[in-house]
């Protein structure tokens, strides 16, 4: 558990008002004056001079709320805690309580910065033995960030270890306000019986998964909602799924259990994972792919990806590999990418990202492969600024431009696009109060685009 650090300051008649209660305004003087405290119990100050510049805490953001009078002469116990902490700024929760009863509590964000005579405050990194001190009293982001590493790095498989790390310590980089923005609008999204939906209807596996996604980048997987959500799939462990709901209930598990310590398979049957295994092999082909449904179809590459993900998590390894490796490959276009199945002719931007997804997994990406696939996503970026789902259609959308610039990224061939234009297509998406839109012609939000949306610039934001 975090630690708080604890301070108790006793109401002077200075600070009450005309009706003998402590002034609303106070809170804010106490709130920093319980910062220099905790500065200073860490062997620093407020304000560090040098000889070339001074370091300093500007304020950037303060807010308070009120449940309780405080009156004169009453001592306030007051805990302090870290909710965030950025590159170069943190964020201190304040608990306010009299006699044990809570009566407040407040939130003061302040940034690291040089400060000279000569120029405005430059914001600076946190100084790194600072920064190490600061993490025990951390409580979410960045801290939830770590845990997810801990966690991650003993339970998930080496590609979504990566792909977790990677955006949640992307999304360090992202200013606290644009996250809990989005935070707080995921959050609003769910519906009474915990789960999220999408644009109409009511809770989805799909959605959820998606919802919990971005709430485990942002680190804010946790409490009381984060157990609605456990309820939620919890229900869907003994109805019957598609491979993409079943693939959504076995990732949205896996990140709740990584996030917030909760273990929804202690509800499942024993076998459960093995039915699962079992019910994967329905759905392959002789050549070497995995179809939507047990009854028929041609095999897909992004369901085959999918079957390799859940493999991975349900920890139930895939039997030839090899075969998969050659239905892969053979859905390669003249273009460079990949078909999502063997009958289209042109390859498409996402099953393209999946195909990869595959041969790095199974270690069988051929350089060739690697100079071909970089060649065609760069070509999928058009005037926009996003990336297009094939050749053929002249919008780009949020979806393929997250998923193929994370595959140039994963290839070292994200230098072969404009990322400046992407990144202000990826904000143009971006709403005030929260969430993303899918694309330009897009009206309305939800939680799939949001996670692609906040990936996006998330990934672009990291130096």
């Amino acid at each position: 558990m975090a630690e708080t650090f604890k301070t108790t300051k006793r109401v002077e008649f200075r600070d009450t008002d005309a009706a003998g209660l402590m002034h609303f305004s106070t809170y804010f003087t106490y709130m920093e004056e319980a910062e220099h405290e905790l500065l200073r119990s860490l062997g620093t100050s407020v304000v560090v001079v040098n000889e070339e510049h001074s370091l300093s805490w500007p304020r950037v953001a303060a807010s308070a709320e009120y449940t309780a009078p405080v009156r004169f002469e009453d001592e306030l116990l007051i805990e302090i805690s870290i909710s965030r902490l950025g590159t170069s700024s943190v964020t201190y929760q304040h608990a306010f309580s009299v006699a044990g009863k809570p009566v407040a509590s407040g939130s003061i964000t302040t940034v690291c910065c040089k400060i000279t005579s000569s120029q405005a405050p430059t914001a600076q990194e946190i100084p790194a033995e600072l920064r190490t001190q600061l993490e025990s009293y951390l409580q979410y982001s960045t801290k939830r960030v770590t845990t997810i590493k801990s966690h991650v790095s003993n339970i998930m498989p080496a590609y979504l270890q990566e792909l977790t790390i990677r955006l949640a310590t992307s999304l360090g980089h992202v200013d606290d306000e644009t996250r809990q923005r989005h935070t707080d609008w995921i959050w609003s999204c769910q519906q009474s019986d915990g789960g999220f939906s999408g644009r109409e209807g009511g809770s989805d596996l799909y959605y959820t998964a998606f919802a919990l996604r971005t709430l485990a980048m942002t680190g804010e997987l946790i409490g009381d909602p984060a157990q609605r959500v456990a309820q939620y799939l919890i229900s869907q462990l003994t109805t019957e799924q598609s491979i993409i709901d079943l693939a959504s209930l076995i990732y949205a598990a896996t990140l709740l259990d990584n996030a917030a310590g909760i273990d929804i398979y202690e509800k499942a049957q024993p076998n459960w994972r093995d039915q699962c295994s079992d019910y994967f092999e329905t759905l392959r082909r002789p050549d070497g792919g995995y179809a939507r449904t047990a009854e028929g179809g041609s095999s897909s590459t992004y369901n085959s990806f999918l079957v390799l993900l859940c493999r991975e998590l349900i920890e139930r390894p895939l039997d030839n590999p090899e075969h998969l490796i050659e239905f892969i490959m053979s859905q390669q276009s003249d273009e460079g990418g990949f078909r999502e199945i063997q009958v289209q002719k042109r390859g498409g931007t996402n099953p393209t990202a999946a195909a990869i997804g595959i041969l790095k997994i199974l270690a069988a990406l051929p350089e060739t492969v690697v100079t071909q696939t970089v060649e065609f996503l760069a070509e999928m970026q058009n005037e926009e600024g996003g990336l297009r789902a094939n050749s053929r259609i002249p919008i780009a959308d949020i979806l393929s431009s997250f998923t193929g610039f994370l595959t140039l990224q994963d290839l070292n061939g994200d230098s072969e696009i404009d990322k400046q234009r992407l990144m202000r297509y990826a904000s143009s998406l971006e709403q005030i109060g929260g969430g993303f839109l899918g694309a330009a012609w897009d009206e309305v939000c939800d939680v799939e685009y949001t996670f692609y949306g906040l990936g996006t610039v998330a990934l672009l934001t990291n130096p």
